[in-house]
């Protein structure tokens, strides 16, 4: 793979310089580099090319979600002629 490398400095004096560091701080790692390609994305290339924004959006949200497992508790299945408990439970509280 041919990859580039590409280092940022922020002075932390400066206003914006901190408020952009600040930002990239609370995201992790592998979300902060697809925040800056965004970034940079949407400088060159303007609003109007939202396919490589949104891709590269897709890709953040992956990388973010691929060590989170959902669990679906299962619910007893109800007769279909049958009152839910909530139901019944909201008319008696009448």
């Amino acid at each position: 793979m041919d990859e580039k490398r590409l280092s940022l400095r922020f002075d932390l004096d400066d206003e914006i310089d901190r408020e952009i560091w600040n930002f990239l701080e609370d995201l992790p790692k592998r979300t902060k580099q697809n925040t800056i390609k965004i970034a940079l994305i949407h400088e060159i290339k303007g609003t109007n090319n939202f396919g490589e924004i949104k891709k590269l959006i897709q890709e953040t949200i992956k990388d973010s979600l691929k060590n989170i497992s959902i669990t679906q508790e299962s619910q007893p299945k109800q007769d279909e002629n049958s009152i839910p408990t909530d139901v019944l439970n909201f008319i008696s509280a009448l």
